[in-house]
């Protein structure tokens, strides 16, 4: 079996949409969301380049002393000197992300943002210790440079424009979808027969609590003290994560799933003091705001869409859309 034959036998495994079939105008629509999905992104680069990517810390620390490659390769094409020009590479990646907003049509400007944000991000890792909070703009980033040239004026595409659109914003929330189902797969593994422990997470919230030195979190006290609570919280995130990759063939999930994925973000924010505050854009912005989710919500069809524990709902509305003989 081919691999493309594989994927679409994957495909139609796990989609499920409810929802009556889209017509082109809807797709259309769709591709037009997608661009200011994009615009939105860009203008966010410009503002982390300035907050929490600036550069003035990495400044202070000087000369990366365990360069990743990116920055090595800046390094024997430029100097090791390059690194004390960051606030001049911090204002040409916030103009190129500007131009990127303006021109979502110009694959140069695209790829551009996508360059900066990989070097950027490198360079913060390149002193002894890594940080996995901004890995997901450089994957968007790539993913959205394969918008069309189109984009730059969403409203004469042509049907393949619209479909490039379509897939582009696919590829970004595959990205997204698939790092949350290898996270839940990890805690499944890691976990094993402990996942189902009583007090397995209050366990694995004070493991944290001895390995860091950092304030207790607000909502840990209360989590320790409800174990149960806490036990059921943490199945539910894990759940949560392991079926995130079916999501994206359920359109009736993107917005549910996105609110979801962020209150997790909350949680681990406030019970471990992990927080993950671009991740939490891009899931609210690829997710909530997607523009292949049905405009009005449905809870019926959110709990047929419901991986696994969609079925009962799935058999049922077979049963009642069955005549009686």
């Amino acid at each position: 079996m081919r691999p493309s034959a594989g994927v679409r036998r994957l495909r139609r495994w796990l989609r499920f949409d409810p929802g009556p079939r889209r017509r082109p105008a809807d797709l259309r629509r769709a591709a037009v969301g997608v661009v200011w999905q994009a615009r939105c992104f860009y203008l966010f680069v410009v503002f982390l380049t300035w907050s929490d990517l600036s550069t003035a810390a990495v400044a202070r620390a000087g000369t990366p002393t365990a360069p990743l490659w990116p920055v090595i390769i800046l390094n024997e094409l430029l100097g090791a000197g390059w690194v004390e020009r960051l606030t001049g590479i911090a204002i040409a990646g916030s103009l190129i992300a500007l131009l990127a907003m303006v021109f979502p049509g110009s694959r140069l400007w695209r790829i551009g943002v996508c360059l900066y944000l990989l070097v950027v991000v490198a360079l913060r890792n390149s002193y002894g210790a890594i940080t996995h909070g901004h890995h997901v703009l450089i994957y968007v980033g790539f993913a959205l440079s394969f918008l069309p040239p189109a984009a730059g004026r969403p409203e004469r595409m042509s049907r393949g424009d619209v479909l490039d659109c379509v897939m582009a914003l696919w590829f970004a929330q595959s990205i997204v979808l698939l790092a949350y189902s290898l996270a839940g797969f990890w805690k499944l593994w890691a976990s094993g027969p402990e996942l189902l422990a009583a007090d397995g997470f209050v366990r694995i919230l004070l493991n944290h609590l001895l390995e860091t030195t950092r304030p207790v979190p607000p909502l840990m006290p209360f989590l320790v003290r409800h174990g149960y609570l806490a036990q059921f919280l943490f199945l539910g995130v894990v759940y949560v994560e392991i079926a995130s990759l079916a999501v994206l063939f359920r359109p009736h999930l993107h917005r549910p799933w996105g609110i979801a994925l962020m209150l997790a973000h909350f949680g681990a924010s406030w019970a471990l003091g992990v927080a993950f505050p671009s991740q939490q854009f891009i899931v609210g912005l690829l997710l909530v705001f997607s523009p292949l989710a049905p405009a009005r919500f449905s809870l019926l069809g959110l709990a047929r869409s419901l991986p696994v524990l969609g079925l009962p709902f799935r058999y049922a509305g077979r049963r009642a859309s069955t005549p009686s003989k």
